[in-house]
């Protein structure tokens, strides 16, 4: 899978998260997905637990930013990578380079549901870090 295939498919796993998460009633956040260079592919949705992300490579590179925020650390991005470390034992490296798609919820007829949302300032030092790709 090319780099720009890899994009399509985040963006597409990102818009099609998010009109999910609308007919369940989610009128806010967030949806973001994770393509992997190896083709692996993670989606989560802001809030979509009441705590923060716990795997400490994660919370590691989130911190670098304030972490006393109190939105910090509830992103889909570092859930969705989190996920794949605890779920499927991936390491952060096998994160480099992926793919990020965004998608923003909002109520239904929402002009702004489904557009592409930048990484906020907890999730910026993720992009840095692992050099992940915008799926714009």
């Amino acid at each position: 899978m090319t780099p720009a295939e890899r994009d399509a498919r985040a963006r597409q796993l990102a818009a099609e998260n998010a009109d999910r998460r609308q007919r369940e009633g989610r009128e806010e956040g967030v949806s973001e997905s994770v393509v992997t260079p190896d083709g692996r592919e993670y989606t989560a949705s802001s809030s979509d637990t009441s705590y923060p992300v716990h795997e400490p490579g994660v919370k590691a590179v989130i911190d670098r930013a304030d972490p006393r925020a109190d939105w910090h650390g509830h992103c889909a991005l570092p859930r969705a990578i989190e996920d794949g470390m605890v779920r499927d034992g991936l390491d952060l490296e096998d994160f480099r380079g992926a793919s990020v798609g965004s998608s923003q919820i909002g109520p239904p007829g929402s002009r702004t549901h489904g557009r592409y949302v930048p990484p906020c300032d907890s999730c910026e030092p993720l992009f840095d870090e692992l050099d992940l790709r915008r799926a714009m």
